[in-house]
């Protein structure tokens, strides 16, 4: 993990583990609002504005995201320690924690076209008969693949596209020549 990631990943741990579990879904919500809100500029600037008290900064959140108590003292340590502007990594990181520590396989598919809820269920089934755990998928959509997916999981990847399918069977081919 690179310097920032591991910091990231150090608070979203903490935070993961001072919160009850059955609320993990909640506060997954929360830091993606929040890491969202940071692509505001207006925002961004009003968060990292020295000259704005940290508890303002709080009440803000609070009254714009109804965050609880724990949620408060964490944004308080953040801003204190001068890590708020890492939230949308702690955000990711949180995500990473809650599916790792619940056995959840996060995977990341990226299709040339829409998928409907059938072909997300089959990846699924797939996906959790060989590894024995829940999959919690993310799709993106990426034109410029001709037909197929690509999934990434824990370091990863599984090309199914056209051109990976192409490329394996030149592969192939180039070393039954090579024999």
């Amino acid at each position: 993990m690179k310097g920032s990631q591991a910091i990231a990943h150090k608070y979203a741990r903490a935070l993961y583990h001072s919160i009850e579990k059955s609320k993990s879904e909640f506060y997954m919500e929360i830091l993606d609002n929040l890491s969202f809100s940071m692509e505001n500029e207006e925002f961004k600037d009003f968060m990292m504005d020295p000259a704005v008290p940290d508890d303002q900064k709080i009440e803000f959140l609070n009254e714009t995201f109804e965050l609880d108590e724990v949620l408060k003292k964490f944004l308080k340590i953040l801003f204190e320690k001068k890590r708020f502007q890492m939230i949308q990594l702690v955000s990711d990181s949180f995500k990473s924690v809650v599916y790792q520590e619940n056995s959840i396989l996060q995977v990341r598919c990226i299709s040339a076209k829409e998928l409907t809820e059938d072909d997300l269920n089959k990846i699924r089934d797939v996906l959790e008969r060989k590894f024995n755990k829940s999959v919690h998928i993310f799709v993106e959509k990426n034109e410029e693949l001709l037909a197929g997916v690509k999934l990434f999981f824990d370091s990863q990847l599984v090309d199914l596209t056209v051109k990976g399918e192409l490329e394996k069977l030149l592969s192939q081919m180039l070393e039954g020549v090579r024999s």
